[in-house]
């Protein structure tokens, strides 16, 4: 059995993690191994709930349930997998974090999705699509709208389900995102091969194919792959179909995900079968079977099993047919595959009749009929009545047998008409599908030559709006470099130093005769910040005159910690608190102005956050730099501004206080000369981030 790691370990290695933030490390680890390794996943689980209650946290105990339920949709087990996604959503509505809630309705929908719910499918997915819309997360209203394009595809609604498709596409398109222009590829590729468009569908995923394999996604290109096999299959190209079917399983191999390697080795069975190899398909729905086992996925091992039971009928080893097809009933019975379970009784049915034992065959196939636990559909009712026919013929009880079938009549005329109102719309949506894409050819060929020439002509403007901009931010620039050297040049050149440095002689001289004298002190300690003030003014007009300034090792957790204290009284009196989280040896080569950045950001949080109580200063090593982010809870800043807010004489309207806009100015001016990046990021649940990135120290 793996060994589970005891949380102490997880956070020694992971770098110093607490509380909810180990917690969300543990759930993002949780969640890689999920499809590789379910143990390890459900250790993660395990631990994470563990946490939850001793920290009494019902946000960190619902990202437990979040993992449980990864872990069971994995493996096939829907109706428990969104048992637990909903036990998740009662403990994230407490807080309402729209981030974990975007997760828990996403998990909810799809496992709706495979059970055939598509009504709550789809009111689920509206929730995450209004939480994406206020965010204006375009990459995972893409997600959605492929994931959507798939629930009408189920629904048989071809025409929304491409809709769908082309809303994915053009955002990912945008957002340049290959790996989601080749989903949605092999979404389009699922549509056409439904619609019984198998040229399409194989182009589709060609495309998918080359795209996959360009950006080095192996996984995606074990997906297209086995689709472009099975239309391979379905085009009657066995050979073809079964090299490229090959191919996708050694790639799940490599990546050692079962789920992959179970299915394709069940697509390999159904193809040897199809050519009557019946031990060729058993060899490989058996292989099948093992890896379905090792990655407790249940839906794949009963449909394995099923696949056994009828090749082994096929073979006329009945025995064993019917051991097999007992077990995948048991396996159906109690675990959340209920749905396969009328399709094995008929099957088990079926051979119990070839053996003779005609009340067995009877029995199950009322079973079937009268079930109170799940609805059967209506080809199913008919292959009970077929078997019943079969059992009552045997035993010469005709009157029974031309009874049941009147109903197996009656059913496939219900089923026929259904059939042809499905393949009706099918193919009328397939001819408007054709009839577009015809167009949308003729259009691009009667307009090819204009479109080259507007190409021209806006590349041409776009060269002339480039080039006035750049003059244009030229401009700008000088005439501030301008104006912030000559409000500097008249500080420094008002003669402070030398007065200054003076008073501070003096004021230290006397308190040699006067160490008690509390004027004294207070002279000397204000001409002391006073001459500080000049030093750094002086360091910052030599940066922006472009000249080199002097340097130092500098340890960032020290300068923050007596930013804090010299903080404290103001801190006080606003009922406020600094939270410091900070790696160790954050050291980095610096300016000692370079804490004139960090005082400017802690100082608009006190400023412009109060509403929030708490300002947190997070501090760690990323690689070769050293990330720092002072994060406050007041009113988050617009997108629009945020690009804008290191400008000189910027200040957002949102906020009431008096201030000459300067201070921002100011700090990234500092940032400059240390070859530093800062920005400015919204916080999560709501406030900002002020961000500042700069190279670490050698060692």
């Amino acid at each position: 059995m793996t060994k589970r790691p005891k949380i102490s370990e997880h956070q020694n290695n992971g770098e110093g993690l607490q509380g909810r933030t180990l917690a969300d490390w543990l759930s993002q680890t949780g969640r890689q191994e999920v499809n590789q390794d379910f143990e390890k996943a459900e250790n993660y689980a395990i631990q994470i709930q563990e946490l939850g209650v001793r920290l009494n946290d019902p946000t960190t105990t619902s990202l437990a349930y979040n993992l449980k339920s990864d872990i069971l949709f994995a493996r096939g087990s829907y109706i428990e997998a969104e048992e637990h996604a909903r036990r998740a959503l009662e403990l994230q509505q407490v807080e309402h974090d729209e981030k974990l809630l975007v997760r828990t309705y996403t998990q909810i929908a799809n496992n709706c999705l495979r059970q055939n719910n598509f009504e709550e499918c789809l009111s689920y997915y509206d929730q995450v699509l209004k939480i994406h819309r206020k965010f204006s997360n375009d990459t995972g209203l893409a997600l959605v709208y492929s994931n959507l394009c798939l629930v009408y595809k189920e629904l048989r609604k071809f025409d929304e389900s491409l809709q769908n498709a082309e809303k994915a596409r053009r955002i990912y398109k945008k957002l340049k995102h290959l790996s989601g222009e080749a989903r949605v590829l092999a979404n389009r590729g699922t549509i056409f091969f439904d619609l019984g468009m198998i040229v399409k569908s194989l182009r589709a995923h060609l495309e998918s194919l080359r795209i996959r394999e360009k950006i080095g996604d192996t996984e995606g290109m074990t997906q297209s792959l086995g689709c472009i096999g099975i239309c391979l299959n379905e085009q009657g190209k066995l050979s073809e179909a079964i090299e490229y079917i090959e191919k996708a399983l050694d790639l799940s191999k490599n990546l050692q995900n079962n789920y992959y390697t179970a299915h394709f080795l069940n697509d390999l069975a159904g193809i040897f079968e199809k050519q009557q190899n019946y031990e060729q398909g058993l060899k490989f729905s058996f292989e099948s079977l093992k890896y379905a086992r090792a990655g407790g996925i249940i839906d794949i091992e009963i449909y394995s099993l099923s696949r056994i039971a009828e090749t082994y009928k096929k073979m006329g080893s009945l025995e064993a047919a019917v051991y097999h097809a007992k077990k995948a009933a048991k396996l159906a019975n109690h675990s959340a595959g209920m749905d396969w379970t009328p399709k094995i009784n008929i099957t088990l049915g079926h051979i119990y009749f070839e053996m003779g034992r005609l009340d067995l065959a009877e029995k199950l196939a009322n079973e079937v009929l009268h079930s109170q636990v799940i609805t059967i559909r209506k080809s199913e009712q008919a292959a009970c009545y077929e078997l019943l026919v079969e059992v009552n013929k045997a035993r010469n009880n005709w009157p029974d047998a031309f009874q049941f079938q009147e109903k197996i009549t009656k059913l496939n005329e219900e089923i026929y008409a259904s059939q042809m109102d499905d393949r009706l719309l099918e193919l009328k949506e397939r001819l408007e599908l054709d009839k577009a894409i015809r167009d949308a050819e003729l259009t691009k060929l009667k307009n090819v030559k204009l479109v080259k020439k507007n190409q021209t002509i806006n590349r041409q403007r776009k060269e002339l709006a480039h080039s006035s901009e750049e003059y244009r931010k030229l401009a700008a620039a000088l005439t501030d470099s301008n104006s912030m050297k000559e409000l500097l040049l008249d500080i420094i050149t008002h003669d402070l130093k030398n007065p200054a440095a003076a008073i501070n002689g003096l004021a230290q001289i006397a308190l040699l005769d006067q160490p008690g004298n509390e004027v004294l002190a207070a002279i000397q300690h204000g001409s002391t910040n006073l001459l500080q003030v000049l030093a750094s003014t002086t360091v910052l007009t030599q940066s922006i005159l472009g000249e080199e300034i002097p340097k130092e090792i500098t340890v960032l957790n020290e300068v923050l910690v007596q930013l804090k204290n010299e903080m404290s009284s103001e801190l006080a009196k606003q009922g406020m608190q600094i939270k410091l989280a900070l790696e160790p040896n954050l050291v980095v080569d610096a300016n000692p102005l370079i804490a004139e950045v960090f005082r400017n950001y802690l100082s608009n949080a006190m400023k412009y956050a109060s509403s929030g109580k708490v300002v947190q200063v997070v501090g760690e090593r990323d690689g070769d730099e050293v990330l720092v982010k002072v994060k406050d809870f007041g009113t988050t800043i617009p997108a629009s501004d945020r690009e804008t807010i290191f400008a000189r004489r910027v200040q957002l309207s949102v906020r009431v206080h008096d201030g000459r806009g300067l201070g921002l100015a100011i700090v990234k001016r500092i940032a400059d000369a240390h070859h530093a990046t800062v920005w400015v990021e919204p916080n999560v649940p709501r406030g900002n981030s002020f961000c500042f990135r700069m190279s670490a120290a050698p060692a």
